[in-house]
């Protein structure tokens, strides 16, 4: 069957599962555009930023970093220390814990031997003697682990007070090496943002060309999901990368292009209007008995002596809106001529509209008023 046509336009629209089809594949095919773009412009990504450990070389005193790394290993030795002799003491004092009770043992055994008017053995007195003399040598033992831990922990509190001081000298120097690398990094991310502009906005001008050529082809979904995926990658860009601020200005001046080229066209319409446009106009106000030219109301047969608006036109009764006379009819308002006979049949037809209802004929509707 040949490619169908009418004075109203294309006609071959198919079913409506047909029609839904080609809507979900145009959004699918624009969410595999907007992932394909996406692909192409986050390369730019790889590439490299500013490296913070230059940055913070060039800010911080290389001077105080090795003070600074000197104190922390020296803290960090120090609180070892400690933790050994801390261990260490426990132990001696278990030690001497476990040697003064026997010690007290054979103490109080001697007690009783005495008491018993009993001489102690030279074994049980030279286990006597030992047990006391290893009760004083963990004793003295513990004491000095004791004293090493009284000045380890002096030691490390020095390291510590000293880093603390030597903190403030350095964390100024991060600060300004820190805000150095964000200023940086932010020309960076702008940078790149405008290098994924370079390759985005000749993509939308094309996409954009694209879409105006093919406005009237049965090809243009193509043109549609492009130009939509193109759009929102752009604008996903500008948010990304840029700030509010930048962007205002941009944004205002493509606000103002956006609707002066609407102001233009919605003018240029009405000055320059399509046979499509025209006929969609003619063919509501004639279902409304109202003149496409002025809205004054088509007073024909028996509906020569009604009032109505398209609102209330639906409340007339069908024995009211019956077909007029087989007359022509002029607007009484504006001229123009609305109903007129068909050179064809010689009967009424719409004076406005391309076709005759009775026999077809089709007239050259580009002299038609507007």
């Amino acid at each position: 069957m040949a490619h169908l046509k009418t004075t109203a336009g294309d006609r071959n629209r198919g079913p409506w599962w047909h029609r839904w089809a080609l809507r979900l594949c145009t959004l699918v095919l624009f969410g595999l555009l907007y992932k394909t773009i996406g692909f192409l412009t986050d390369d730019i990504w790889r590439i490299d930023g500013p490296d913070f450990a230059v940055i913070e070389e060039k800010f911080l005193d290389a001077d105080l970093l090795k003070q600074e790394e000197e104190l922390q290993q020296r803290s960090e030795q120090l609180e070892r220390q400690l933790r050994d002799q801390t261990t260490q003491q426990l132990q001696h004092r278990e030690l001497t814990a476990t040697s003064q009770k026997t010690w007290t043992q054979l103490v109080e055994f001697r007690k009783l031997a005495v008491e018993k008017n009993q001489q102690l053995s030279d074994a049980e007195q030279r286990a006597l003697d030992q047990a006391q003399e290893l009760f004083l040598q963990n004793q003295q033992a513990e004491l000095a682990v004791q004293e090493r831990i009284g000045q380890l922990t002096s030691q490390t509190h020095q390291a510590r007070d000293a880093l603390q001081d030597l903190h403030p000298q350095l964390q100024k120097q991060r600060d300004l090496a820190q805000e150095e690398y964000a200023n940086l990094w932010e020309s960076h991310r702008r940078w790149l943002g405008w290098m994924q502009l370079s390759v985005l906005i000749p993509s939308l001008l094309i996409s954009a060309w694209l879409l105006y050529a093919f406005r009237n082809s049965p090809w243009k979904p193509f043109s549609h999901a492009l130009a939509g995926a193109v759009f929102l990658k752009v604008w996903a860009t500008l948010n990304e990368h840029f700030a509010f601020d930048v962007l205002i200005y941009p944004l205002v001046a493509t606000g103002l292009l956006v609707v002066g080229a609407m102001l233009w066209g919605l003018i240029r319409t009405l000055t320059r209007p399509k046979t499509s446009w025209l006929l969609r106009q003619y063919r509501d106000a004639y279902e409304s008995y109202l003149c496409p030219v002025c809205d004054y109301p088509i007073r024909r047969g028996p509906m020569t002596y009604l009032y109505w608006t398209r609102k209330t036109l639906k409340k007339l009764t069908s024995s009211t809106t019956d077909l007029p006379p087989n007359e022509p009819y002029t607007c009484p308002c504006c001229a123009t001529a609305l109903f007129e006979e068909c050179p064809s049949c010689h009967k009424t037809r719409h004076s406005l509209l391309p076709a005759c209802e009775c026999c077809g004929e089709v007239k050259d509707m580009s002299t038609t008023p507007a």
